[in-house]
């Protein structure tokens, strides 16, 4: 895996409903210019981003950088935030309020706008309501970032960030971190596994029935999308032990649970000895 940084030049190509990205990019060093491909939620020119990711030969378009993950880089220094600013990344502030505001606050700026915006009033120009205004698109335009930052630190593709941010929106990161295995059931390509993964990460201690309601539900969808139109009782329960240490106890009184419920489906066969199919 290789790791660069540098600024976002131009932006090629977006996909607002799976934040597929193409774009120039000025790395720092070396200094040079490159194109990169992947997964950027709402990408910015002038933003500082850490890439991870290795280099690849397109046939046509020739060399790409295709990154795996992303990181935005906030400027330290005075001449970096008055660019980062001035570029318009902040709905709101132009070039002739981001000097106001970094003539105030010097290298505090971003962290004024993003912790105390009411500072901001301190600056001539700026009331109430226009500091609040700034905030909310600091924030707007931070929280996707935010969502795709958490993803990484567990282990979790980015190009998920669009779909999360789409079925939850900007509480997002809070219904994530409350209850992770609704990822399981409610967003295609995040299996049981990486939910599950997630709330051991944070310390999440479940309801033994919920988890095991959720890791069935998973496994029959995932089965589907495979193509098999049902799974043998004794399969799905081997496989919830063997991968995820639920006992066969717990996992035969949840599938009791969720076919009296109505969410799946338990067919036993006229031959008593046969395995009950078990499907959605």
């Amino acid at each position: 895996m290789i790791t660069i940084e540098g600024t976002v030049l131009h932006i090629t190509f977006h996909n607002d409903e799976n934040h597929y990205t193409i774009a120039r990019f000025k790395t720092a060093f070396p200094r040079t210019t490159a194109t990169i491909v992947g997964y950027l939620p709402r990408p910015r020119t002038g933003e500082t981003l850490r890439l991870s990711g290795k280099w690849t030969t397109h046939p046509r378009f020739g060399q790409q950088f295709a990154f795996d993950t992303a990181s935005l880089l906030l400027p330290a220094t005075i001449d970096g935030i008055r660019g980062y600013l001035g570029s318009g990344i902040v709905p709101g502030i132009g070039p002739s309020l981001a000097e106001k505001i970094i003539h105030h606050f010097g290298e505090q700026t971003l962290a004024v706008i993003a912790e105390n915006p009411d500072q901001l009033i301190q600056v001539d120009g700026i009331g109430e309501k226009k500091a609040a205004q700034i905030h909310q698109q600091w924030q707007n335009h931070h929280r996707l970032s935010a969502i795709m930052n958490f993803l990484q630190a567990h282990g979790i593709n980015t190009r998920h960030s669009a779909s999360i941010f789409k079925a939850y929106g900007e509480e997002a990161l809070d219904i994530i971190r409350r209850d992770p295995y609704r990822m399981a059931n409610d967003i295609h390509g995040i299996g049981f596994a990486a939910a599950d993964r997630i709330a051991r990460d944070l310390g999440i201690v479940q309801n033994i029935f919920d988890r095991a309601n959720a890791c069935i539900l998973n496994i029959l969808r995932e089965a589907l999308d495979d193509g098999h139109v049902y799974v043998d009782k004794s399969v799905l329960v081997d496989q919830m032990a063997a991968d995820f240490e639920i006992d066969a106890k717990t996992a035969e009184d949840s599938l009791e649970d969720l076919a009296r419920d109505g969410e799946i489906v338990m067919e036993s066969f006229a031959d008593a000895s046969a395995d009950p199919a078990i499907y959605l």
